[in-house]
């Protein structure tokens, strides 16, 4: 998170002292804040530019011009997060407000996409049929389905780049080729894509032998289906630092048998649960 103090201007100011904030702070970005400290609005270059287009002073009000449909997050929202809303909106900003509104950060996308990278690469397997999700799998690989507007995919390559990986190989199969058009060679993405593509289905883990070469560091691998928001370069470092062989991410999961269950010794019943 950048240091946005410099960015901060009265709401109650002029378009100069936007554009005097935009030039000191380098975001990009002003944030119009109340007495109070909290965000009423913000302005960037562009909208700048468009409101003197439109014939208004840079001595004049900046309150006219202020965008109010400003996108926000709280201080707890984790850095996979933001980037996704960021790529989401297409936006590079994107405001920390504390419960009250008022402005306690500001993300900013190429200090985001380029925080703690890491020489690890990753492996994720997108080759499955999704034969449990018919018919949506019919058309579609399930890696590409979407979850809340985006392919569950891309969430998992933009967290992957939240946390400094920079190298991601994609293990395709069924319908790869939607896979391979979607993402490209993945500088939409702020990382670098490739390919592992699998003639046949060769098993969980069968891709990484399709690796060009030896990775040089500990391979990160997750299944293309998988919606988290797991610190994976927390996960990483620590591998790193115990010298572990293999480190394995789980999640809790219970079940719970949603009926009475009878224990018996033989033909003898026991108890009742």
């Amino acid at each position: 998170m950048t240091s946005f103090a410099s960015a901060v201007v009265d709401a109650t100011g002029c378009l100069r002292d936007a554009m005097t904030a935009i030039d000191r702070s380098r975001t990009g970005i002003s944030l119009a804040v109340d007495d109070r400290h909290r965000l009423v609005g913000v302005l960037t270059d562009g909208d700048i530019r468009r409101a003197l287009l439109g014939g208004a002073s840079l001595d004049g009000p900046l309150a006219p011009h202020l965008v109010d449909s400003f996108v926000a997050v709280d201080a707890g929202a984790s850095r996979g997060e933001v980037l996704d809303l960021m790529q989401a909106r297409r936006i590079a900003q994107v405001p920390v407000l504390d419960p009250d509104g008022a402005v306690v950060g500001l993300h900013l996308l190429h200090e985001m996409v380029g925080v703690d990278r890491r020489p690890n690469w990753a492996v994720v397997m997108a080759g499955g049929e999704g034969r449990r999700l018919r018919p949506l799998t019919e058309a579609v690989p399930k890696p590409m389905l979407r979850v809340a507007g985006r392919p569950i995919l891309e969430r998992i390559v933009f967290h992957l780049v939240s946390h400094g990986i920079e190298r991601v190989f994609l293990a395709i199969n069924y319908r790869g080729e939607m896979i391979e058009e979607h993402f490209g060679d993945g500088s939409r993405f702020g990382c670098r894509i490739e390919y592992l593509r699998e003639e046949r289905p060769l098993g969980t883990g069968g891709p990484i032998s399709l690796l060009p070469e030896p990775p040089t560091h500990p391979l990160l691998v997750m299944n293309g289906d998988l919606v988290t928001q797991a610190d994976v370069g927390a996960m990483v470092d620590r591998h790193r630092q115990r010298g572990d062989v293999v480190t394995i991410g789980v999640g809790r999961y219970v079940h719970t048998v949603p009926y009475g269950c009878v224990r018996r010794s033989g033909d003898l019943v026991t108890g009742i649960e």
